[in-house]
């Protein structure tokens, strides 16, 4: 299964969604909460709390997409799911690190190794 929209490409891999986000800025609040929407929706109703979600196409992130990550992995563990992030940007990475969100988040350096942990 495979869906795309302006902002995400989705792709469902047995229990896992594979969630690409299509804009490289990822600035707007209005975007980032579509982000958001997007992908709470998506693991609602696809009963499934297990997504990989890759920035290999964002090149700028706004902090308040740190919350939205946060949030989203939040919510999946309590469905005793898991979010894993893959193939960010040095800059990005970065960020991750400042933030200690790197010992939080689980990133990957592509959506391929993140899967394999899932199996």
């Amino acid at each position: 299964m495979s869906e795309t929209s302006d902002i995400l490409m989705i792709q469902r891999m047995g229990e896992v969604h594979i969630i690409e986000i299509l804009q490289p800025s990822v600035l707007d609040q209005h975007l980032i909460q579509r982000i958001r929407d997007g992908i709470m929706d998506l693991l609602v109703a696809g009963g499934t709390y297990k997504a990989v979600i890759s920035f290999e196409n964002v090149t700028h992130l706004a902090s308040a997409m740190l919350g939205v990550l946060m949030e989203l992995n939040k919510t999946t563990k309590e469905y005793k799911g898991e979010i894993r992030l893959s193939a960010l940007k040095p800059n990005i990475a970065e960020v991750f690190k400042l933030t200690a969100l790197d010992k939080v988040l689980k990133i990957y350096e592509t959506t391929d190794k993140a899967m394999v942990k899932f199996a």
